[in-house]
């Protein structure tokens, strides 16, 4: 069984439970930070790219 959570906007982490015990235990898998970095690309092109093409998608 898992399920991923994220905890204070910044943490990726993926919840666990032990069956056996029946307690919950999670494992970090990435900071959003990293996959806000992922999104951007290159710096201010690429925001300059997403905002025309939210302009483009209105017209």
């Amino acid at each position: 069984m898992k399920r991923i959570f994220v905890i204070r906007y910044n943490l990726y982490v993926e919840i666990l439970r032990d069956e056996k015990r029946g307690r919950f235990f999670y494992r970090k898998i990435r900071d959003a930070a990293e996959k806000r970095k992922e999104k951007t690309g290159n710096g201010a092109k690429g925001r300059k790219k997403r905002k025309n093409f939210k302009k483009n998608e209105k017209s």
